[in-house]
């Protein structure tokens, strides 16, 4: 499918777009948080993995998107991130770093074009928290961001 001349990504794959396009930037700011494509991680690697987290992996970290809000007639809408965390063991403290760092990585960070070509006008942070702990003592936590973005479609310019 080729790009529509009014906007950069393929409007039938942005939400495809919008996650890469977050995976990329956040393995681009050296947090400690690496993206592959091919999910094919090194050992000692955090992988960023789209939608859930593989069972045998750990410490891992998934980014689901979740639709929020689109106006009407402007091209404006929110598209909410979960970052879900799984730490390696029973230390909630790692889970903890990997939140402290996307926030003190990604606020502030605005206006951007994320590198997939998608423009993101204002971003915020919305609460996330405790997950527990998975049957193997593993704990999991969620930080979610919400980024305003700007959607252009046929009918929203």
């Amino acid at each position: 499918m080729t790009t529509a001349p009014w906007l950069d990504v393929d409007p039938a794959a942005y939400t495809k777009a919008l996650v890469e396009g977050f995976a990329r930037l956040v393995d681009s700011l050296a947090i400690g948080l690496t993206w592959r494509a091919d999910f094919a991680y090194a050992a000692g690697e955090i992988g960023l993995w789209p939608m859930k987290l593989p069972l045998d992996v750990a410490p891992a970290v998934a980014i689901a998107p979740y639709p929020l809000t689109a106006a009407p007639s402007i091209a404006q809408s929110e598209i909410g991130l979960q970052f879900r965390i799984r730490t390696a063991g029973a230390d909630v403290s790692q889970a903890w770093g990997i939140d402290d760092a996307l926030q003190n990585a990604l606020l502030g960070r605005y206006p951007m074009t994320l590198p997939t070509g998608i423009r993101v006008e204002a971003m915020r942070w919305s609460p996330g928290g405790s997950l527990g702990q998975d049957a193997a003592q593993r704990w999991e936590w969620t930080t979610n961001f919400v980024p305003r973005l700007y959607r252009p479609s046929i009918n929203r310019q």
